[in-house]
This record gives C-alpha cells, structure tokens and sequence, in this order.
C-alpha cells in the first residue's frame, strides 16, 4: 500500500524534497505517491526508486544520476525508454542534486540488495564549483566506483551551451514569457562569464569520463555529442538551463537513448 502525499502548486520544492528524499546517499522514500495540484507527479517504489515495481520477468536496466535523470513530473525520458525494448524494464535511479560519490554509492548498495542486469551511470553535475577544483576527486570516485558496479555503461553530459553562444547576450531568452524558448542560464546567471565557466567544467568532466571509460575497458555513450548543440539558433532547444532537458524533448532523448543502448540490450 502506497502512501499519498499532496502538495499545492506553489509549495516550495525543498519542502516537497523533505518528503520524497529519505536520504540521498540511500534513496528516495518508498512506496510513496506524489501528488501536486491534485496530479500525481510521480511514483517510488519500495526499492527507494522512482518509478513502479519491477515487473517480474523483465530484465532490468537502472540508470543512476542526479536530477537529469530524476527528470520532472513522470513520465521522464527513463520511463519512454520502456516502450523501445519489449524484454527489459528501466528502473530511475536519480535524485536531484547528488553528487557522484552518492549515485555510485547508491548504485553499488543497491546491485548488491537486487539483481540488475545492466547498469548506465550517468555521473552528473554535482557539485558545481571552477574547473580545477574539484574534478580530480571527481575522477578518482568514479575510477573506483566502476570497480563495484557491474556491467556498467558511463555516459558524459549534455548541455545546452557551447562555444558559439559563450560571448552572446542571451537575456532575450531568460526574459521571454514563452516557456518553449526561455532559458534559466546557470542558477538564473546568464553572464558569458559564468557560461563560459560551466561549458570549461563540462568538457572538461567529460574528457575525464571518456578517459577513465577507455582506461576501465567500460563502454561509453557520449551524450554530449549525441545531443550537442551548434549554435545560438538552437542551444535552448532541447534545454533549458545549461544542464537539464526540456520535458518536451524526453521522447526525442528516449529514442536517442534507446539507439545507443540497443547494441548492448539483446
């Protein structure tokens, strides 16, 4: 029996967070239904997971990261990958605002509890600071974490920025009332220098993650060039801030997704 939790439209999301989030290098609350406004907004089940249950019979694939595979609301693009594969199910395996050392902490506790047949590890923003200071621990946590995560697959990360836009004033899409288009920048900071900052720290993040991929013999979907993005015509597409998808982009992320993974999911 699942418990219902209900919150007005304009509940602050850190006390919505209180609720759902047991305890971030755990998991969420099981067996909760979240509901806002009088929708339900998501599920979790009693793995600490968002979602449903596992479905007997399936092979399961859990995907571990922060918010950009938490996702908003539900369906996410995790729960569209279902309707690509007829024999697998995918389990979400994020939580919004965890750094590394937590996903691959959660991620290790909970293959040795259940039984996964595949692993993706989105290794995630988290946390946010300069390039330089914290990416060598960075690379250090995720080396040792692929050791107790089997059969894993790493992925780098996508953003909306890239370095057409890095020098471009991007206000006009910050202030549009048109949600399709407006973009947040980085904690509503859209000044070249702090996008320049953050596109640094991404490429270099993902270099580390290609690198200890290559070095790990683990394979690797480079999201980033999946879903890179050229110009100041299209950079807030699919995104909208630096670092998360738009909801109306997850069937478009599903299908890219489900591309790269079907080599590996016979």
């Amino acid at each position: 029996m699942k418990e219902v939790i209900e919150f007005s439209a304009n509940e602050p999301h850190a006390t919505m967070q209180s609720f759902y989030i047991k305890d971030r290098r755990i998991g969420l609350t099981p067996n909760l239904i979240v509901v806002v406004a009088g929708r339900k907004w998501f599920e979790t089940n009693s793995w600490g997971l968002k979602g449903p249950e596992p479905e007997p019979g399936k092979k399961l694939v859990a995907i571990w990261g922060d918010s950009v595979v938490f996702g908003m609301g539900s369906p996410t693009w995790v729960d569209l990958l279902n309707e690509h594969f007829e024999h697998y199910q995918f389990l979400n395996g994020g939580i919004e605002g965890n750094p590394v050392d937590y996903i691959i902490e959660r991620a290790i506790r909970v293959n040795r509890e259940h039984a996964i047949d595949v692993n993706v590890l989105f290794p995630g923003w988290h946390p946010s600071s300069p390039v330089g200071s914290v990416n060598t621990t960075f690379e250090k946590v995720l080396r040792e974490g692929l050791e107790k995560i089997p059969n894993c697959i790493l992925s780098t990360l996508p953003t909306a920025l890239n370095e057409y836009i890095l020098d471009a004033d991007l206000a006009p899409f910050h202030t549009t009332a048109d949600p399709r288009i407006k973009f947040h920048g980085y904690a509503g900071d859209l000044s070249p220098s702090t996008m320049r900052s953050v596109y640094e720290r991404i490429l270099e993040r993902n270099a580390i993650i290609r690198r200890v991929a290559q070095e790990r013999e683990v394979p690797l979907f480079d999201w980033f060039a999946a879903m890179r993005t050229t110009s100041l015509e299209d950079f807030h597409k699919d995104f909208y801030d630096p670092a998360h998808p738009r909801q109306q982009s997850y069937a478009k992320i599903a299908q890219i997704w489900a591309e790269a993974l079907r080599p590996y999911l016979r």
